[in-house]
């Protein structure tokens, strides 16, 4: 992120220009290994992706013991017979239930979490389902609690491969526990997310082009991006490649984000410019200009707005209906800024200083200079990626700049968790960071070639 900055900041100052989901909810415990015939269905329509990938079914490892629970941790064996994190359902099915009490339990076990549902039980049962393995630290019905993060680190996601070198970007599929890796040295592996085996279903290799961003697009398209000017879409179902090339006003597709209805991609262009294209066509909508080059790109969670933050400390709010900036802010503190992100009614900006403010955004509006809930010092050089989970219970906060640099902030404490990273992990230098579709995976990308993959025990589900 530092690099990308500077090489902004160079190319600014050399220039001669003038500015010119689906609720899908798969839980864990449906997660089973299954042998060819009982294979699960990887994305939407099945039948058209096994046929492409081939090493979904005729690579080796997959031929698996059908009886055999996906998931099974040692250090859970002595927990309750109710534990969240058990994930064979034959094995409940089996057992019998003496009293009304531990009945409810299992119901509330296979459903979603409370957060999900937006419930608010104070049911005094809830504590002993949701008991960790760690026995000591309890959970209040749907609630994250703050302090220590019930978290275990798992096989590297791209175990199968290191085959990305310097990681470019992760992507959790929405429907289906399968993740997608790129690196800048043109491969995109898709790999099963099961925490043991991690295994790799294909790779697409895309020749003399260095993938610097990925999206993907109603589960169905891949679109990859980098440093010329065009880019390649990739349909999961066809199994095709298509090269696109980008209009002349646009030099590359380097930066870019998908918006949260999938209608549109955001793109960062030169001397300030954001251009919007549709996802659908891939037709160049609109170009906004801002005064400053942008570093960071994030819709608002309704699709109907897109924050820009520059390199400079101002964040410009574009309507994307009327087609034009709606509002400009200073972002508190900051001198650089190189990280925006969004969740609900949550901003979180990064700076190259390091610091992490945390906004209400409903108090932006009416001044330039709104005052942050809270600025998170917990780290003192650039801030690489800033990520909410699903939930908006936890922010992730990474800098590639130092190793092992990365945070976990609780929500509404906005507190960090005191045992993350901790002594537990090592995750080298980390620049890019996602959370699975319900919050029951994390995911952190290194600047070598490393994913690592971590289980996050408060969440039942994907």
């Amino acid at each position: 992120m530092d690099s990308d900055l500077d090489e902004i900041i160079n190319e600014s100052h050399n220039t001669d220009s003038k500015p010119t989901p689906s609720n899908t909810s798969l839980k864990l415990e449906d997660m089973k290994d299954s042998s060819e015939d009982e294979m699960p269905e990887i994305f939407v329509g099945k039948e058209r992706v096994l046929k492409k990938l081939e090493e979904l079914t005729k690579g080796p490892g997959f031929e698996i013991d059908k009886k055999r629970p996906v998931w099974e941790d040692d250090d859970d064996k002595s927990s309750n017979d109710e534990d969240f994190l058990e994930t064979n359902k034959t094995a409940y099915k089996r057992r019998k239930f003496d009293n009304k009490k531990r009945s409810r339990e299992l119901q509330k076990l296979n459903q979603d979490p409370d957060w999900v549902k937006g419930r608010q039980e104070s049911d005094s049962s809830d504590d002993e389902l949701m008991q960790t393995s760690s026995k000591f630290i309890k959970k209040e019905s749907g609630r994250l609690q703050e302090n220590v993060l019930v978290i275990k680190r798992l096989k590297d996601l791209n175990r199968s491969t290191y085959s990305e070198r310097r990681v470019s970007s992760i992507i959790f599929h929405p429907t289906s526990t399968v993740a997608i890796c790129t690196g800048e040295n043109g491969i995109a592996n898709f790999y099963t997310v099961d925490g043991k085996k991690n295994d790799k279903l294909h790779s697409i290799a895309f020749e003399n082009f260095q993938i610097t961003s990925a999206g993907l697009v109603n589960g169905q398209e891949l679109i990859v991006g980098g440093k010329k000017p065009h880019y390649f879409t990739y349909d999961l179902l066809s199994g095709k490649s298509k090269k696109v090339f980008l209009p002349k006003n646009v030099t590359k597709l380097k930066k870019f984000v998908i918006s949260p209805c999938e209608k549109y991609m955001a793109v960062v262009g030169r001397f300030g410019e954001v251009h919007l294209f549709t996802t659908k066509s891939k037709e160049l909508v609109k170009t906004f200009k801002q005064e400053y080059f942008c570093s960071s790109l994030a819709f608002s969670h309704d699709s109907k707005k897109l924050f820009c933050h520059s390199i400079e400390n101002e964040v410009s709010i574009m309507d994307i209906s009327a087609g034009k900036i709606c509002h400009k802010w200073i972002d508190e503190g900051c001198i650089n800024g190189t990280s925006i992100t969004l969740t609900n009614n949550l901003i979180a900006t990064g700076s190259k200083q390091g610091v992490v403010n945390i906004y209400d955004e409903s108090q932006i509006y009416g001044t330039q200079y709104p005052q942050s809930k809270k600025a998170i010092m917990n780290l003192s050089t650039t801030i690489s990626s800033t990520v909410f989970n699903p939930s908006a219970e936890i922010l992730a906060i990474c800098s590639a700049d130092v190793s092992e640099a990365a945070r976990m902030i609780h929500f509404p404490s906005l507190t960090a968790f005191n045992n993350f990273p901790g002594n537990l992990t090592r995750f080298g230098h980390p620049r890019i960071m996602a959370f699975s579709p319900m919050g029951g995976f994390f995911a952190i990308g290194n600047r070598d070639k490393t994913v690592a993959l971590y289980r996050l025990k408060h969440y039942n589900n994907y």
